[in-house]
């Protein structure tokens, strides 16, 4: 009996310690101006909106280069691919008003010179796994715009009495292009950090872009988020 009760006991524990593992983390910032979550593509009447506590992944890159693990060209098929992407016809602008092309290598642009609009892409991982980085490929040849990625995990509230109350966290850093320089070709990455688990059953993931709109100065070209078993 004192092993069975056992038992039950730390079940309940992992089970209450994934749950916990949901939404925001320690640390994060929770954004309380409307107009900044109206800006972020949320509501503010309905989501509680975090953005993710800096996170210093420098030596963790270095790590990551030196095993060769930047650019993985297939997955083991005896287990779950080690990540997931989205390219440039994946995403759609929120506003259907955007002019907005797909070039050859399918890479996303926009031509309503001198605005700057948010476009999404819904991304898929499996769950009670824990999400490591971003990977963004872009072309950035202004001197004057950029585009800026971002991975969001959006959660329906559990046993609430109110279905349309969400939790929406940006996980990771943003990436940026930048808009000071024309980078050119850019390969650049963000790690999103300790503890950022996969919930499928409650929460969504989307990747954002806000794009500047140059015409083809400014293009996103892909997407990857990595994820490992630990």
């Amino acid at each position: 009996m004192q092993t069975q009760l056992a038992l039950t006991a730390a079940l309940l524990g992992i089970c209450l310690a994934g749950t916990a593992l949901a939404g925001p983390q320690p640390g994060d910032l929770r954004v309380t101006d409307p107009a900044q979550i109206r800006a972020l593509g949320f509501d503010p009447a309905t989501d509680e909106v975090f953005l993710a506590a800096p996170f210093d992944d420098r030596a963790l890159l270095t790590a990551r280069l030196a095993r060769g693990d930047a650019s993985p060209q297939a997955p083991n098929p005896d287990v779950d691919p080690i990540w997931t992407s989205v390219v440039g016809t994946d995403f759609r602008f929120n506003n259907s008003a955007v002019p907005y092309t797909f070039d050859v290598n399918t890479s996303l642009t926009c031509s309503a010179t001198g605005a700057s609009y948010s476009a999404y892409a819904n991304i898929e991982f499996p769950s009670d796994h824990r999400i490591t980085w971003m990977d963004v490929w872009a072309v950035d040849d202004s001197t004057t715009d950029g585009v800026r990625v971002s991975l969001w995990e959006i959660c329906q509230r559990v046993n609430d009495p109110d279905p349309s109350l969400r939790t929406v966290t940006q996980i990771g850093p943003l990436i940026d292009t930048g808009t000071a320089d024309a980078p050119g070709a850019v390969w650049r990455n963000a790690h999103v950090g300790p503890n950022r688990w996969v919930h499928a059953a409650t929460c969504s993931y989307v990747v954002r872009a806000d794009v500047d709109c140059a015409n083809s100065a400014v293009r996103l070209q892909k997407v990857r988020v990595l994820w490992d078993y630990d």
